[in-house]
């Protein structure tokens, strides 16, 4: 199904640079294994273009250290910069808008982990194609995130 008003239909990232690095750290920010809250969503989502864009650079620092790129920029993910250059009511910006209203500053930058059900990059709206979101869950990753929140978040209390 594609999303009337970005003719982007919901589906994995076409960026294979993008895919990559969700494959080596499926998660954004603190490493959820050492973070103290967890953010969890259902998918990281991307404008579909943003990886032949000049600003895919500042994507690429972020997930490079999510930590450091807080505390440098003083903005918790790259869609808050200023110079963001795409539509910021979509593509996971708003998300995140709503997020930095909760007013935390980069000395939080450590505590916080970002983490999906989908260990994937996506485009388009989840909402438009639930069938192929519940498609792309990874069984693993799902299992991973149940034994850090159930397992390990119980035995640290």
């Amino acid at each position: 199904m594609r999303n009337e008003k970005t003719n982007v239909k919901y589906d994995v990232h076409p960026s294979s640079e993008l895919v990559r690095l969700f494959v080596a750290k499926p998660f954004q920010g603190q490493d959820p294994s050492k973070a103290k809250i967890l953010i969890i969503g259902n998918d990281a989502n991307y404008s579909p273009e943003i990886s032949g864009h000049v600003f895919f650079s500042r994507i690429l620092d972020y997930h490079s250290d999510g930590i450091l790129f807080w505390q440098k920029q003083k903005k918790h993910h790259p869609f808050m910069l200023a110079e963001y250059p795409f539509d910021k009511k979509r593509g996971g910006v708003r998300y995140h808008l709503n997020f930095s209203k909760m007013g935390f500053t980069s000395e939080y930058a450590e505590c916080f982990s970002f983490t999906e059900l989908l260990n994937i990059p996506t485009m388009g709206n989840t909402g438009d194609d639930k069938e192929r979101f519940f498609e792309l869950l990874d069984r693993d990753h799902l299992i991973g995130l149940e034994n850090l929140i159930l397992v390990e978040r119980r035995s640290s209390l």
